[in-house]
């Protein structure tokens, strides 16, 4: 008797800690279903000067593609700068790059790492930047991520993440 009544209380505690996580799910599912699309207001926030950093190591192949799309922003070009930190990359590659309205710094490390490679570019750049993004070197931007992202900076937030979407999101990998 006494282990049947043991059973029911651990069964209680078992369903009610999964009936917990299922419904903080749910909670969070629709939460996450409102389209939270930022309106930008006019005059409402300042141009933050940005620092655009992107580590490529070998990947000369998708780089010229991310490097166009960084620089090609509804926003004040005097406001922000892009640099590409060059690691490994063919010569013809950064003959492309340093033909875009860019900066490329070329590093060749032993052990290559993206830390070293962007305390490298760190060091070397020049300006006063309010705010650095790093992108991956396949990570395209839409031509108005500055301008959401300075509004969300000028409101006081010190850490913001962009949405990564796939190129293709017709397959079942990109579906996940």
């Amino acid at each position: 008797m006494v282990l049947q009544h043991f059973k029911d209380v651990l069964d209680i505690i078992l369903y009610s800690y999964l009936f917990y996580i299922s419904f903080y799910n749910l909670v969070l599912s629709i939460a996450g279903l409102k389209d939270r699309e930022i309106e930008l207001e006019k005059g409402k926030y300042l141009f933050t000067k940005v620092l655009i950093l992107i580590p490529c190591y070998k990947d000369y192949k998708v780089i010229l593609e991310t490097a166009k799309y960084a620089i090609n922003q509804d926003y004040p070009r005097d406001n922000f700068e892009v640099v590409v930190i060059a690691d490994s990359i063919p010569k013809n590659t950064i003959l492309d790059l340093k033909s875009l309205p860019l900066v490329v710094k070329e590093v060749l490390f032993k052990n290559s790492t993206k830390v070293k490679a962007l305390n490298k570019a760190l060091e070397s750049v020049e300006g006063n930047w309010d705010a650095v993004i790093i992108l991956d070197s396949d990570n395209l931007m839409k031509s108005d991520f500055l301008r959401k992202f300075s509004f969300q900076f000028s409101k006081g937030s010190k850490v913001i993440q962009g949405q990564r979407l796939p190129k293709n999101s017709n397959t079942e990998i990109s579906f996940l």
